[in-house]
């Protein structure tokens, strides 16, 4: 799919913005936030009746609980970290949509791929604003490429 590889491509950017020698976060955050905004359109597209409608509601709330776990120690990035809560909660509410609605083995990937997405997120934020760990770089950097293969994977079933 176009907006699969766009995506993909958009996340390219976002390391290239994590890599560099000064911090980038922002700019990083931003890349991931639009990139995750074009996943989930892509799966949106998918998606022939929006059922269940509960699902986006519990992804929401899960993701409140921990953006306010998050917030005291977010500091000035509170609105870009919350934005990108929204982007990567929508990616992953119309990635299991998409799943419940079609029992596609490649839509899967995409779901599968979202939650390890999450995963890596979850693990970046706490190392970045609640307590490091020498092992969260591994972490993340595992997670991160084994959801960005599942993303590529789905495109198949996305185009």
């Amino acid at each position: 799919s176009l907006y699969i590889g766009l995506g993909l491509a958009i996340s390219v950017v976002g390391d290239i913005f994590l890599m560099l020698p000064r911090d980038n976060f922002r700019a990083g955050l931003v890349s991931f936030l639009l990139a995750q905004f074009t996943f989930g359109y892509a799966f949106l597209l998918k998606i022939e009746s929006y059922h269940p409608t509960w699902l986006p509601i519990l992804f929401a709330c899960s993701g409140l609980i921990v953006y306010l776990l998050l917030l005291p120690s977010i500091g000035k990035d509170k609105w870009y970290v919350g934005l990108y809560f929204i982007s990567i909660l929508f990616m992953a509410s119309n990635a299991t949509i998409a799943w419940v609605n079609l029992n596609n083995p490649l839509a899967a990937m995409a779901m599968i791929g979202a939650y390890i997405f999450i995963m890596s997120d979850l693990v970046l934020a706490i190392d970045r604003f609640r307590s490091s760990s020498a092992f969260s770089r591994h972490v993340v950097m595992f997670t991160y490429y084994t959801a960005q293969t599942l993303f590529a994977l789905s495109a198949l079933w996305a185009s």
